[in-house]
């Protein structure tokens, strides 16, 4: 396989002229039969709005792509992500993408959604003539943790530096509070909990809504990390988001019970939430659309 390709050739080009493929969405487990175009790294696939494929990556990230070769020749079943897709009018490779697209469907109504294989399993020929390639591919190999990028969507922007200039303040108030302040290691750990907690939980609602407005053309795709990439679904991302605002808030009830309600200002006073909140949604609010090549 060439380095620079994520697919072997053979791959590709059984691809290209094998027509529509399988698609199986792991967020709602629907199967469809979607026009594709192969490139060296990146398979798109054509879907609809409102279709079970659109619904299942708004969900979770997750895909099956399978072909058959009607003789039997060859099959091919690749695992990986993709992203819930990207009005082909408005796609930045429209012209590479449009001589693949299905015929009788207007362009306005054609979502290209990318697919990056991450395992692959492809077999040509019969009986003792097998060829055969499986095996994580590129980019499955480079993939990180699903931790690490709830981390890398959750920390973008702001969210990092202010993250850790609550957790910073939060101790430096409890050092200050002297020795006699009762529980100071447990209630600096309850701080960081309840502060970097509230910070990332709400970045990662604006992270899930400022993909929805990149799919419209409307924002950058800066503003969407990893949810562009195919990493992270949309509400995947709101449940993460709800997981650490719940513990958040167990965070916060908690200080308010047993050291007082001071701590707990002085945390949502030097967050700053109460201004980014506001100036995230007003970011969402403002079309900022990518510059087109």
């Amino acid at each position: 396989m060439d380095s620079r390709n994520n697919l072997p050739q053979v791959v590709i080009h059984a691809l290209s002229a094998h027509g529509p493929v399988e698609v199986t969405t792991i967020g709602n487990g629907m199967t469809s039969r979607l026009p594709c175009a192969p490139f060296e790294n990146v398979v798109y696939l054509f879907a609809v709005p409102s279709s079970s494929t659109e619904a299942g990556l708004l969900q979770h990230s997750g895909v099956l792509l399978s072909a058959k070769a009607p003789d039997g020749s060859y099959t091919i079943r690749l695992t990986g992500r993709a992203h819930a897709g990207m009005p082909l009018g408005s796609h930045r490779e429209r012209s590479q993408l449009e001589p693949w697209a299905p015929e009788g469907i207007p362009i306005s109504r054609i979502l290209v959604v990318p697919f990056e294989a991450e395992e692959m399993e492809y077999v040509h020929g019969r009986d003792d003539k097998v060829e055969r390639y499986t095996g994580r591919t590129p980019v499955g190999i480079r993939r990180v943790g699903a931790t690490r990028e709830y981390g890398r969507a959750a920390l973008s922007g702001l969210a990092l530096p202010m993250s850790i200039w609550t957790s910073l303040a939060a101790l430096f108030w409890l050092i200050v509070q002297g020795v006699h302040y009762g529980g100071r290691e447990i209630a600096a750990g309850l701080s960081i909990v309840g502060g970097v907690g509230m910070i990332t939980g709400f970045r990662l609602i604006y992270v899930s809504f400022a993909f929805t407005q990149w799919r419209k053309g409307r924002a950058r795709r800066e503003d969407a990390p990893v949810l562009s990439e195919g990493l992270i679904a949309p509400a995947q991302a709101r449940k993460m988001a709800a997981f650490l605002l719940g513990f958040s808030a167990l965070a916060f009830i908690s200080l308010a019970m047993l050291w007082g309600s001071e701590i707990v200002g002085l945390l949502l006073g030097v967050s700053g939430i109460w201004l980014m909140g506001p100036a995230w949604a007003l970011h969402l609010l403002m079309r900022q659309p990518e510059a087109s090549r």
